[in-house]
């Protein structure tokens, strides 16, 4: 799964004094700020999986489609491995509808088929009556009463910001987790209804010259479609990035098992900048769009670069002060990492108006 984003993270505002003394002072009001990338790519997993390998470090530039990691699933390997044998099997059959009308061989092949269909079926079955979703329900409801008991302890003065901060975490961590179980419940749910169609159609006594041949060729449809899902999911363990840009968060490492949803990589399109300053209500009311600024950047030597107001958005994260500017500027020097380092912006005659 991959989202694309314009916005860049901000930290708590303080004046950048080492940019403002070494750029000196100005007739206007200068906010703190910080750096993010124009534009980001946040690449997550699909499913439960090993971290084969990793392909690129930090700081790295990629390209559109270009190999990042390699993941392996004994599931999706497993899966493929059933699909192909499950193809084969059905073409063998097909051939052998079509090569004879021998009743006892007929009778025979369907007897060696509905034996395999039945421990198939019983193995899917022992499966999914193994499989539960009571501990991570369980889970998910303890995170979530814990985040409201937090709640009320912060009304009471008993509690902090950081405590909820954290249980919000641990109720988001419990909820991939039963995203994941309850996405692992579905497949192993659609492989026992599957196994139960295959022993009907086993069951299935041959009636006249060629009475296996429909049914042959239905089951080898049946088989290459679900080859086909197969390895459309084999190919995705093969995580690839979804546009140019340079990688700014690599938080994987090979040898890892990770859940679905977690976080694989984060990729930056550092040819323009996202410079976001939080303000209060009061300040975000003297600002609008379209507004000359001029943003300082911790360069070396620094820079001062002159643009407009991007955006005026209320602030995701409600610690921070209520309102976010952003400002898009062209970085001077693409190869040169600005990304989650600080930054001001000049507003001229804020004060005044």
């Amino acid at each position: 799964m991959i989202t694309a984003s314009l916005s860049g993270t901000y930290l708590k505002p303080y004046l950048p004094d080492s940019i403002a003394a070494q750029l000196g002072s100005t007739h206007g009001t200068v906010l703190p700020a910080t750096i993010g990338a124009g534009a980001q790519f946040n690449i997550l997993s699909e499913f439960p999986a090993k971290v084969n390998e990793v392909l690129v470090s930090h700081g790295v530039s990629v390209k559109e489609g270009d190999v990042l990691a390699r993941l392996e699933s004994a599931e999706i390997t497993n899966q493929l491995a059933t699909a192909r044998k499950r193809v084969e099997i059905a073409e063998l059959r097909l051939r052998d509808a079509h090569a004879s009308n021998h009743s006892e061989r007929l009778l025979s092949a369907q007897s060696e088929r509905l034996a395999a269909a039945v421990r198939d079926r019983d193995a899917a079955r022992e499966r999914l009556k193994a499989f539960s979703l009571e501990q991570t329900e369980s889970a998910l409801a303890a995170a979530t009463s814990r985040v409201a008991e937090i709640r009320s302890l912060i009304r009471q003065g008993l509690a902090t910001g950081v405590e909820l901060d954290n249980a919000r975490v641990q109720e988001q961590g419990a909820t991939r987790d039963l995203n994941a179980a309850k996405e692992h419940f579905s497949r192993l749910k659609q492989e026992d209804e599957q196994t139960e169609a295959q022993v009907r159609l086993a069951q299935v006594q041959p009636a006249a010259d060629n009475p296996e041949v429909a049914p042959a060729e239905w089951e080898l449809e049946q088989a290459r479609s679900a080859l086909a899902l197969a390895e459309q999911r084999e190919r995705r363990l093969v995580v690839t990035a979804p546009g140019a840009g340079t990688i700014i968060e690599l938080p994987v490492h090979a040898g890892e098992s990770i859940l679905a949803g977690v976080p694989l990589a984060r990729i930056a399109n550092l040819s323009h900048l996202m410079i976001s300053v939080p303000v209060s209500a009061q300040i975000a009311r003297k600002i609008t769009i379209g507004k000359p600024v001029r943003v300082r950047l911790p360069s070396d030597p620094p820079m001062r670069l002159d643009s407009t107001v991007e955006s005026v958005t209320i602030a995701p994260n409600s610690a921070q002060p209520a309102y976010l500017i952003r400002v898009l500027v062209a970085n001077p020097d693409p190869k040169l990492v600005l990304a989650g380092l600080e930054a001001a912006v000049e507003f001229e005659h804020l004060e005044a108006q």
